[in-house]
């Protein structure tokens, strides 16, 4: 019996001169009889940073975006985050024990909207995307049901996620953060990445409360002046709870499926994203991409 997994991409007007783009590639790539493909849209006012980086798209031009996609049938349903009051304090308290005061983190992430898209998901299993991700999956291969087989056989794992990077010959990785190999063929962290992931619903809600906490006493201190939010990147809160639990992350070492995120979204991006995914999706990369997960945009252009 084949998994009910749920596929969930974020979106936001900062996404929308890559998001036809990169949905559809995620899209193709997974090749999983999904029991549902959603864009969940958050319509609260982007971070002021994306302001200043120079024309941002309207909230028109992202459900436009959104509409397309639905219409091709790429998704099956595009959904708005509710920001209502009381659903926002209802998902909030079974995440972190109590409210929140901010939707956001200190930088202006929409943590509750990826809260939301995980409790309004259908399905035994969660799989989230950012909607700038890129990924290869080789023919025959599925990252997901080995990751699921991961999820079933090991209890200590609390989330999985593809190869971060185009593989390296000797199978190293370049991290910030420590890691190790485990012999049944993935790699083992502490250390959660929001960018994308797939949890088993009842093993991430038994994990759950996190502990919230501000950034810095000085970020709360001015929070306190401003009314703006110093809440910590939920990240690092979940990467704190899975050092409190003794779980772990596991990225599947396989290299049939491996995963890119571009930090760059310039003009420059954009220009170069349909030649890049057409060489991703035939499983080439720059050698000296190998084991990176950030792209390194000069490489490919």
């Amino acid at each position: 019996m084949t998994p009910a997994v749920a596929l969930s991409i974020n979106a936001a007007r900062p996404d929308v001169p890559f998001l036809d783009a990169t949905v559809r590639h995620l899209v193709r790539m997974c090749r999983f009889p999904f029991v549902e493909r959603v864009l969940v849209v958050d319509t609260s006012p982007p971070d002021r940073r994306y302001e200043r980086q120079g024309a941002l798209a309207s909230l028109e031009e992202l459900r436009s975006a959104c509409a397309t996609l639905r219409e091709a049938d790429v998704v099956d349903r595009v959904v708005d985050v509710d920001y209502a009051p009381a659903r926002v304090r209802e998902i909030t308290t079974k995440h972190f024990g109590r409210p929140l005061r901010h939707t956001h983190d200190f930088r202006g992430y929409p943590t509750y909207g990826l809260l939301f898209a995980y409790e309004r998901a259908r399905g035994d299993y969660f799989l989230h995307f950012d909607s700038d991700m890129l990924m290869h999956q080789a023919p025959g291969f599925s990252w997901i049901e080995e990751g699921i087989r991961l999820l079933r056989a090991r209890p200590q794992i609390v989330t999985v996620t593809p190869l971060a990077g185009p593989p390296t010959p000797d199978g190293s990785l370049r991290q910030r953060v420590p890691y190790e190999r485990d012999p049944d063929g993935f790699y083992v962290f502490q250390h959660f990445t929001s960018r994308k992931f797939l949890v088993e619903r009842r093993r991430f809600d038994a994990f759950l409360p996190l502990a919230s906490r501000a950034v810095s006493w000085r970020r709360r201190l001015a929070g306190l002046l401003t009314g703006k939010s110093a809440l910590e990147r939920w990240e690092a809160l979940v990467s704190e709870r899975m050092i409190v639990t003794g779980t772990t992350r596991a990225d599947v070492a396989a290299p049939s499926a491996w995963t890119l995120h571009p930090r760059d979204h310039g003009p420059a991006f954009v220009a170069a994203l349909p030649s890049i995914i057409a060489r991703i999706e035939a499983g080439e990369f720059p050698p000296a991409q190998a084991g990176d997960y950030d792209l390194r945009l000069a490489l490919w252009t």
